[in-house]
């Protein structure tokens, strides 16, 4: 995961993303903030959360540092969308995947929609709930 965080940061990848989430959003905290929290969440939805994370903690950082605020309240936005983002999909958490396949065994069809259907709502709630907790903390 180390490489992996190392191979985007030296081919610049890192720093561009930044810089379009920094540019994108001007010098509006929230509206930069908010990006990282949904960013987070719909990649989490589909890419195993940890990779993701250990990639974007950096350019959490480099936001903040742009902004010229404390990198905490992103750090835990992005936290908070890649953790509940990947209960929108069976595929978006190891424990999802492990949870369907066990049902699967037991003749139990869970289907992508199905899940989706499910999981979508409960996750927009949570992250709204739990950005909405974060922001007031921390701004």
């Amino acid at each position: 995961m180390f490489i992996l965080v190392g191979s985007l940061s030296y081919c610049g990848i890192i720093n561009d993303i930044a810089s379009y989430i920094s540019t994108l959003s001007g010098q509006n905290v929230l509206f930069a903030y908010s990006l990282i929290v949904i960013i987070s969440v719909l990649v989490s939805a589909f890419v195993d959360n940890i990779p993701y994370t250990i990639a974007m903690i950096p350019v959490a950082k480099i936001v903040a540092a742009n902004l010229g605020v404390s990198m905490y309240p992103f750090l835990f936005g992005l936290l908070i969308g890649t953790c509940l983002g990947g209960n929108i999909t069976p595929i978006g958490a190891a424990c999802n995947v492990v949870t369907v396949g066990i049902m699967r065994k037991k003749g139990y069809q869970v289907k992508f929609r199905d899940f989706f259907s499910i999981g979508l709502p409960f996750t927009a709630v949570a992250v709204f709930i739990g950005s909405l907790f974060i922001w007031l903390i921390w701004m």
